[in-house]
């Protein structure tokens, strides 16, 4: 950390309009980063900006202020009405989690790039998870925000290859900073609590487990695939879950082509405890994605004990270290052979189980917060 005791404690501003967002890593990141900075750092003080008191913390400290400006409108909020109050308590800086800084600051400005899915990078992804005028409006606002802002965090060192390689940024601006194992991953089930959940699911074992959106860039589609040349060598189930994207592949009209339609389960949105519950009763986990910013389902997985078999592609394997299996998410075949590997090898699922619990001891949001601050101040 810098030499914090010669200098005036730092007024910081956060926009924290991301909590509105009904699903995502991304909000879940904005909410644990928040409560893990007012948490370390009881020097500096801090300003909350909400787009709504639904989603404000209530925080009883003398550093923290909460301010609440209801306003639906994106553009207004963040382009308007934060950075009027920007200048209305006179912040020294701002941070603005969710990869945009809104027009009108004129003081320093740390962004948070989570990944650059809103453009084409060549080499590794072409596809667009998001309706047209929000790809468009994030184009525009990403690429000016990465050159306007005072400094960038990335969230791995793939996003920081890419923001080097699509916009020429300097290395010295952006600071790769890992996100941190999730609140929600911290909350244990016993034993009688999950066979309970998931008899009240009617989730038959052996299964498999995938969460995430059914966007094309997380690749289901391969793991049907690969999943229906495996039906009568495997005795797995295969259950998903997870929020809605912008775009969806038609997974029902898959699992009836690949005759997994018996086989299969699409539970949607789940609650905290339903989710726990299938992390701890599957078998093994499956993460097939083509590209990733991070990858938090990974780090919850490995922290549930949930063996992970996973792509090999962006940011997945700085992740993942050696507590994976992992597989070309371009190839039915190699998907088949992990899959292959992890249904048959039981000792293979337990050494991964242990590793995963050891490589997600990496990742906190305590560290996490502690390099955000470095940050802070050293601007």
């Amino acid at each position: 950390m810098t030499d914090r005791n010669n200098k005036k404690p730092l007024k910081i501003g956060i926009l924290a309009r991301g909590l509105s967002e009904s699903v995502g890593g991304s909000k879940q990141f904005i909410a644990d980063s928040i409560r893990a900075l007012v948490e370390v750092d009881q020097r500096n003080h801090y300003f909350i900006f909400y787009n709504s008191s639904k989603y404000q913390f209530g925080f009883d400290q003398q550093h923290v202020h909460e301010i609440v400006m209801e306003c639906p409108s994106k553009l207004l909020f963040d382009h308007y009405y934060f950075p009027k109050n920007v200048r209305k308590y006179a912040l020294d800086l701002v941070y603005c989690p969710k990869n945009v800084v809104p027009l009108g600051i004129n003081v320093k400005s740390v962004v948070t790039i989570y990944d650059l899915l809103y453009f084409s990078i060549p080499g590794k992804i072409h596809l667009s998870d998001y309706k047209l005028f929000d790809t468009l409006y994030m184009r525009y606002f990403i690429k000016r925000s990465l050159h306007r802002a005072t400094h960038i965090h990335a969230i791995s060192e793939n996003t920081k290859d890419d923001i080097r390689q699509l916009f020429g940024i300097r290395d010295n601006k952006v600071s790769v900073i890992h996100l941190g194992l999730s609140s929600f991953a911290k909350g244990c089930l016993d034993k009688r609590q999950t066979e309970r959940i998931l008899s009240k699911m009617n989730i038959q074992r052996p299964y498999m487990f995938y969460a995430g959106t059914l966007s094309p860039r997380k690749n289901v589609s391969l793991l049907i695939r690969a999943l229906g040349g495996l039906r009568h060598h495997i005795p797995h189930r295969l259950i998903i879950t997870g929020g809605g994207p912008e775009r969806s592949v038609p997974v029902h009209k898959l699992l009836q082509q690949n005759n997994l339609a018996e086989k299969t389960v699409i539970l949607g949105t789940v609650t905290s405890d339903e989710l726990k519950a299938l992390y701890y009763g599957a078998d093994f986990f499956v993460f097939p994605s083509l590209y990733e910013g991070f990858g938090l389902p990974l780090l919850e997985a490995m922290a549930f004990g949930c063996p992970v078999v996973c792509s090999n592609t962006s940011s997945i394997p700085e992740v993942v270290g050696d507590a994976a299996l992992m597989f070309d998410p371009r190839s039915v075949q190699s998907l088949q052979h992990a899959l292959m590997q992890i249904t048959q090898n039981p000792s293979l699922r337990d050494s991964l189980k242990q590793k995963g619990y050891e490589r997600v001891k990496q990742f906190s949001y305590r560290k996490t917060a502690e390099q955000l601050i470095n940050i802070f101040e050293s601007l």
